[in-house]
């Protein structure tokens, strides 16, 4: 599958997306806006990436065009409105749109980099077709960060003289990349990561195929998202992590010899995305660190690998500013290293040695 195609799926999945697991609040302060007639022309859901923010919206859009409630579990409207659910999952219903990056026009066509003006003037005459099959006409922007300035600017124009009976759902990874006067005219709903169990359920619906012991590690190391747990599946983030926790367990001394394999395993450009993912991870493991010497209680309490409190009960007990300037020195590495292209063995090598001497 080519990268083309790949961004298209995960883009196009969440219409398609049965099950509605979490947000309950913003669930409940939508049926509120419906129930009382106040739904507004322009609704942000933004939060973390993989959270689920363009499930619900599509789980919101089929709720609209089948007048059913929304609701967290099964939509209903699966069963009962049939034939509305499966246009808007193909992506014929004619009261639907999606607007999200497109191939060039001219060779070579490959997906732009951004939703120009062009995707939203399209929008625009949607917007003049009178309405088929129900009352409203929809648009999900996925995502808005993705638009560039003079995109925002004509979706502006589009809020600040709505047609009637329309609405504009933005998906939206970072508040700040949105114009303020886009904001401004819109709904704001903050969605949060999902708990632990939540992700796992939604993992289990997924049919994965991987041992429970797994699932659970995913669900973890997910940050709350499972659509960060799906992206580290399929870059070996789990044996990764595994390998991780296997080089440090012994902090401040380390496995010399399963570091080097790994860093140069990870270091060809065919292993862009698993050298990525064995960043984040490291990060990620730091931070809980930090957390867990700071005093937060929760998840960190909980040991996800074999022998990994241990690590981390033994390194929470330094000072708390030494794991700071570890992460702060780290983080300037990785920085400098995608601005300057360093050799990503020793950057590897590097980040290793910066845990080392944290712990210490």
């Amino acid at each position: 599958m080519t990268i083309n195609l790949e961004i298209i799926e995960k883009i196009e999945a969440p219409r398609s997306t049965s099950s509605l697991i979490g947000h309950q609040d913003a669930i409940e302060h939508l049926e509120r806006a419906i129930n009382k007639n106040k739904l507004p022309h322009g609704c942000i859901l933004y939060g973390p990436k993989g959270i689920g923010k363009s499930t619900l919206a599509w789980h919101f859009i089929k709720s609209i065009h089948s007048r059913d409630m929304l609701k967290s579990g099964t939509l209903e409207n699966e069963r009962r409105n049939n034939k509305i659910t499966s246009q808007i999952v193909a992506g014929s219903h004619p009261d639907c749109r999606l607007i999200r990056r497109n191939k060039n026009t001219k060779p070579p066509y490959r997906i732009r980099k951004d939703i120009s003006v062009d995707d939203i003037r399209l929008m625009t005459r949607f917007f003049n077709l009178t309405p088929t099959l129900s009352k409203w006409r929809t648009v999900v922007i996925d995502s808005t960060d993705d638009m560039n300035q003079n995109a925002q600017n004509a979706l502006l124009k589009i809020l600040e003289e709505p047609p009637a009976n329309t609405l504009i759902i933005l998906i939206c990874h970072s508040i700040h990349s949105l114009l303020p006067t886009v904001s401004s005219r819109c709904l704001t709903l903050k969605l949060r990561p999902l708990s632990i169990k939540q992700v796992n359920q939604i993992l289990q619906e997924q049919d994965l195929n991987i041992p429970n012991v797994d699932l659970q590690l995913l669900s973890f190391l997910s940050d709350g998202s499972p659509g960060n747990a799906i992206n580290l599946l399929e870059t070996n983030g789990l044996d990764l992590y595994k390998t991780l926790v296997e080089i440090v367990c012994n902090l401040p001394s380390m496995n010399e010899s399963l570091l080097h394999k790994t860093a140069d395993s990870l270091s060809g450009a065919s292993e862009e995305l698993s050298y990525r993912t064995f960043i984040d991870l490291i990060l990620w493991w730091l931070s809980r660190i930090i957390r867990y010497s700071a005093g937060k209680s929760g998840d960190e309490e909980v040991e996800i690998a074999p022998g990994e409190m241990k690590i981390i009960d033994h390194i929470s007990g330094n000072d708390l500013d030494r794991l700071l300037n570890a992460w702060n020195r780290i983080n300037i590495l990785i920085k400098r290293s995608d601005s300057v292209n360093l050799d990503r063995k020793q950057v590897i090598l590097n980040i290793f040695f910066e845990l080392s001497k944290a712990a210490r």
